[in-house]
């Protein structure tokens, strides 16, 4: 009776490793830190295993739309999103990146950081451009997290119209949220 008890809670407690791998929840609206912005998904259309995300993006106040967005290369919901205090900046950092099926290279030349103005890419970072050796990141069978350990709420943040992001090789980034330039790198 023992044995079997203590392989049900082995089986039960074992079950979070099945999804702790898997990004955090889908997203479908995200609010700006001023709450006068919404980002809100229209639809996703799937193309051989390629995702396409349709958004749009919304004056809280009138209930107007200001643009329409759209996301390619990877799935909002596994990313951090921010919208400037006037909505015409979207920033998306991509903290978790899925690097099945992917050599060393391909890894390091994936986009993690994009910048938008009134839904245009503007600028972007490969993960080579700012984690310096794959190996240092927390990896998994699937995925590799290169920003603050242990998800860190503080690791990526906007504050004073810059997104701050703390790397797990302790270096602290700073980018203009307007135009997406680096505005200073510092060691932790």
């Amino acid at each position: 009776m023992k044995r079997l008890i203590f392989y049900i809670i082995f089986s039960i407690l074992s079950l979070g490793n099945i999804i702790a791998d898997e990004p955090p929840l889908r997203i479908t609206e995200v609010i700006s830190q001023n709450n006068q912005y919404k980002l809100n998904l229209i639809s996703t259309i799937n193309q051989n295993n390629n995702y396409i995300e349709y958004w749009e993006m919304l004056n809280i106040e009138t209930n107007e739309v200001m643009y329409n967005f759209i996301c390619h290369q990877f799935s909002l919901s596994g990313l951090k999103i921010f919208i400037s205090d006037d909505g015409k900046n979207i920033v998306l950092v991509d903290w978790f990146v899925d690097w099945r099926n992917m050599n060393r290279q391909d890894i390091e030349n994936l986009t993690v950081i994009k910048f938008y103005f009134l839904g245009k890419e503007i600028n972007r970072y490969r993960l080579s451009d700012v984690f310096n050796n794959i190996n240092n990141g927390i990896r998994s069978v699937s995925h590799l997290q290169w920003t603050g350990y242990n998800h860190d709420r503080n690791s990526i943040i906007m504050e004073n119209n810059q997104i701050i992001i703390r790397t797990l090789e302790l270096y602290e980034y700073r980018f203009n949220v307007n135009n997406g330039n680096l505005v200073n790198r510092r060691r932790l």
